[in-house]
């Protein structure tokens, strides 16, 4: 394994308050979740522009996504070596075989976990944000999955993850239980079983997400409204 010295992120790059968009990024691991057009995969672009070092997995070939990253990859291999040559925002394409692009994150995943091992990190530093779109694709409820290692241990290795997903009912539990954020956009009716579950108080702020790219963060107490990034 390589050294990654110069991927550790530097002194000035602490946690931040204010805006909506900071308080996320001062907290830890964070959920997306918003229907087809409501401008999440935007957002989590505009958000990449302030991240130090990246990986966005990209299995819609999001076009967004190509105006903040340096170079596009879909061998699961050549993420780490991409890192270990300096690249910081990288775009990785799985393969549509959703079996295949298990194994191809949880190849990534490791690397990851491995390059952060030898970094010895003070806790809650992030050298890395890991970024996977469409998420329940590769994590489904009640499934057994790697991607939960990212949300569980992740933290240990200075590794952030967020997790974008369309339909947030059908996500695996431990991811969505590890989060310290959660960012909404208008969802559809389908996703009411998940609000449900998790005891999430949408009704007083569903007509602010209803209007466009309009969303709410929410941290397990309380909620704040955003407007458009």
């Amino acid at each position: 394994m390589g050294n990654f010295e110069h991927l550790k992120p530097s002194p000035e790059f602490r946690e931040m308050e204010g805006s909506c968009v900071d308080r996320v990024l001062s907290g830890k691991h964070v959920l997306v979740v918003g229907m087809t057009g409501s401008g999440k995969t935007y957002w989590m672009a505009k958000v990449c522009e302030r991240l130090p070092c990246f990986i966005f997995v990209n299995p819609q070939e999001e076009r967004i996504v190509d105006t903040v990253t340096d170079i596009v990859t879909d061998e699961a291999d050549k993420v780490i070596e991409l890192l270990e040559e300096g690249y910081r925002r990288i775009q990785f394409l799985p393969d549509d075989d959703v079996i295949v692009g298990i194994d191809q994150l949880e190849t990534i995943r490791r690397d990851l976990v491995d390059a952060g091992r030898d970094m010895h990190l003070k806790e809650d530093t992030f050298w890395v944000d890991f970024i996977i779109d469409e998420i329940q694709d590769y994590a489904w409820l009640g499934s057994r999955n790697d991607l939960e290692n990212v949300f569980r241990r992740g933290r240990r290795y200075g590794i952030r993850g967020w997790a974008l997903s369309q339909q947030p009912q059908n996500l695996a539990k431990v991811i969505v239980n590890n989060v310290s954020w959660q960012v909404l956009f208008r969802l559809g009716q389908y996703s009411s079983i998940y609000f449900k579950n998790y005891r999430i108080p949408i009704e007083q702020y569903q007509n602010h997400i209803d209007k466009d790219y309009h969303y709410v963060i929410y941290d397990g107490k309380k909620m704040y409204p955003c407007n458009p990034i």
